[in-house]
Order: structure tokens, then C-alpha cells, then sequence
């Protein structure tokens, strides 16, 4: 009798995960029948010093045709209190609110910038406690574009 092996776990190098997450973002547009270009579209600007340093980022991604995700809201420590991470911020929802966005969404933890997103205009609509450690929580925030 034939013996039926199971498949191997074996963690992934770089390109493999990179496979993988195209895989499903292939399988994601065609159920949402989307070219490439209309899926997954970014939306990443930062500042720079006069001296040409990058005090600040944002990195974002505007999702089909409605929707945008925050992955990463950065400003240098010394730079902080500029308003250079409300001017990224409203500068993301600009531009993608003349793309078609109704909406915004991204998470924070609470010793990130909680109080900044809600000053922001931004609802949270969820709370993962004990995340990243015991003791923490990440918070769950969206926003209306054009409300």
C-alpha cells in the first residue's frame, strides 16, 4: 500500500513570502475583478530637512477603489510637535480622497500615537489588548474621507 506523506512546514525566505503574498493579492483582484493597477496602489511621501535629512514618513496603500491603509506613520523624535505627521497624514487623505477614497483606516499601539489619530478626525472601532506584549494594546482607528 501507498503511503500518503504530508507536506513540509519549512519557514519561507524572502522571495518565497513574497510568492506567497502575491498569490493572494492575485487571487484577491480577480474576485474583485481589478487590474493590478486599481488593486494595491501606494501612497508613500516623507520630508526632508533643508540639510536633506528624512525628518518624517508615511506610508500608505490605497486599496481598490475606496479604501486607503495606513501601514506606517513615522516622525524623527527631535522633530516632533511640527505638525509634520498631521501634514503626511491629511496629505495622504487629500490625495487619495481625489482618487476615489472614502475611507482610511491603520492601527496604533498605546504607547504610539493613540491621541494623535483621534485629534486627527480618526474613530477607533477596535482594541486588541495584550498585543504586542502582555500589558499593551493596539488600537484600531478609520476615518470618513469626505464627510
Amino acid at each position: 500500500m501507498d503511503q500518503i506523506l504530508a507536506p513540509a512546514i519549512i519557514p519561507s525566505s524572502p522571495q518565497e513570502k513574497d510568492w506567497v503574498f502575491n498569490q493572494l493579492v492575485s487571487f484577491n483582484r480577480q474576485a474583485l475583478g481589478m487590474s493590478p493597477e486599481t488593486f494595491s496602489r501606494p501612497l508613500n511621501f516623507h520630508l526632508r530637512s533643508p540639510e536633506g535629512q528624512i525628518i518624517a514618513g508615511i506610508n500608505a496603500t490605497m486599496l481598490g477603489q475606496s479604501s486607503v491603509y495606513v501601514a506606517i506613520l513615522w516622525v524623527d523624535t527631535a522633530q516632533r510637535g511640527q505638525r509634520y505627521g498631521a501634514t503626511l497624514l491629511r496629505h495622504v487623505e487629500d490625495v487619495a480622497q481625489a482618487q476615489g477614497a472614502q475611507m482610511i483606516h491603520l492601527d496604533t499601539f498605546d504607547f504610539q500615537a493613540q491621541g494623535f489619530y483621534q485629534k486627527q478626525g480618526y474613530t477607533q472601532y477596535s482594541a486588541l489588548e495584550n498585543s504586542p506584549t502582555p500589558g499593551h494594546t493596539r488600537y484600531y482607528f478609520c476615518k470618513r474621507l469626505g464627510v
